[in-house]
């Protein structure tokens, strides 16, 4: 009884410990781990990212565009520009504000918000990709044609202008 007690003790202590720890916003949450269906062809086009496939010999590898892109959105028109007529995300840009990011990325494995605080007038973000394992098992590839991917990110208004992204993979 006695070891029982103390097991679930310590398991609660360990719940405790990663709640009290995390680093997320309250408010943050990532809406869309792979928006790019929602993303406006316009905006889309005038926004790719080195290194994803685009479709027959359509890959750039050049310099002057960047390996990610980020876009803070603080009002409808804005939300306008970048996305379609049926995103099915509401945002109250009153308080709240979406933070996109888009990168090359070669798994379409699903992303999960591990962190995020804001610094000053940056925001700081970390994403998890989810790793495939099976236990006893030799790891199955499951990598892609590297594509251009947009991660929605929701959270309360603040007045940042930079993003700092890392995602883990």
């Amino acid at each position: 009884m006695k070891k029982l007690l103390s097991i679930c003790l310590l398991t609660l202590a360990v719940i405790m410990c990663f709640s009290s720890c995390s680093k997320i916003e309250k408010s943050a949450v990532i809406l869309n781990d792979n928006a790019s269906e929602i993303i406006n062809r316009v905006f889309y086009e005038s926004n790719y990212v080195r290194g994803a496939y685009y479709g027959t010999d359509l890959v750039f590898e050049d310099e002057a565009y960047p390996r990610n892109r980020y876009f803070i959105v603080r009002n409808e028109e804005e939300f306008n520009k970048i996305f379609t007529s049926n995103t099915g995300i509401n945002v109250d840009f009153s308080s709240e504000m979406l933070v996109i990011y888009t990168f090359t990325a070669d798994y379409v494995r699903p992303i999960e918000l591990e962190k995020l605080h804001v610094d000053n007038d940056r925001i700081y973000i970390e994403l998890n990709m989810e790793q495939k394992r099976r236990m006893f098992e030799m790891p199955r590839g499951d990598a892609c044609t590297p594509f251009q991917r947009y991660v929605v990110i929701g959270m309360s208004r603040s007045d940042v202008s930079e993003v700092e992204v890392n995602v883990k993979s």
